[in-house]
């Protein structure tokens, strides 16, 4: 029976002593870097600090007020009031972001016959264009198209003419149009009735042709379509 007692007092003190063991804190020593002591009255665990992942809970959660931190908690950034921006001066960044939307989701206004900046060209738009056609009056001499005026900002000019044994004409931008010269450029004839393979040339945005129009054909009679505006 006491043989069994003793076994039985070897089993349970190791387990008594484990379940009454407790966890110790080490605290820094204040004094030499990377040594820590138990913590104490004389190195207790801190309560303030910064850095790495520490310091100390100055708020509980959900202590503050519902909304403190939400709309508005950054003046830079704004509130959802906030005007769209309108170009003059500074603002906050929900006021710019609503300036921008307002530009981008707008009404593209109505032109007018005033200089618009498209593509840095300077083109302008709504203008009335004007017919410039006309016809050889001498095979083989050229005539001017569009005279040269600074009011002239782009044209077109189409090789209509079908009867002429399909002959093309040349026109010059510099100087005065002559066939197969440096300078002069071909605009080839259509077909007969359907007009397939119509050539024509149309200027680009800002060419502005404040030169003459100079074009040639070898045979009297051949008609010229052009627009300018």
């Amino acid at each position: 029976m006491i043989r069994i007692l003793a076994f039985l007092f070897v089993l349970l003190v190791p387990t008594t002593a484990w379940s009454q063991s407790s966890v110790i804190l080490y605290c820094y020593n204040g004094g030499t870097p990377n040594v820590t002591v138990p913590c104490s009255s004389t190195y207790p665990v801190p309560t303030s600090g910064s850095g790495g992942g520490g310091g100390a809970i100055t708020a509980a959660i959900n202590a503050y007020a519902v909304g403190a931190l939400q709309d508005g908690a950054d003046v830079t950034e704004g509130t959802r009031g906030d005007a769209a921006y309108a170009g003059s001066g500074s603002a906050s960044v929900v006021s710019i972001l609503k300036g921008i939307y307002a530009s981008v989701t707008g009404a593209i206004p109505a032109q007018s016959n005033t200089t618009t900046n498209i593509g840095n060209t300077g083109t302008l738009v709504n203008v009335t264009p004007t017919d410039c056609s006309l016809t050889i009056s001498s095979g083989g001499t050229a005539q001017n198209i569009i005279s040269a005026a600074a009011t002239v900002h782009g044209f077109t000019i189409a090789n209509i003419d079908t009867g002429h044994n399909a002959e093309p004409i040349w026109i010059s931008f510099t100087t005065t149009a002559a066939a197969s010269t440096a300078g002069s450029y071909p605009l080839s004839a259509p077909t007969a009735t359907t007009f397939a393979g119509l050539s024509s040339y149309t200027t680009p945005a800002g060419f502005g042709s404040n030169h003459a129009v100079s074009v040639v054909a070898a045979t009297s009679g051949h008609i010229i379509s052009c627009t300018q505006w």
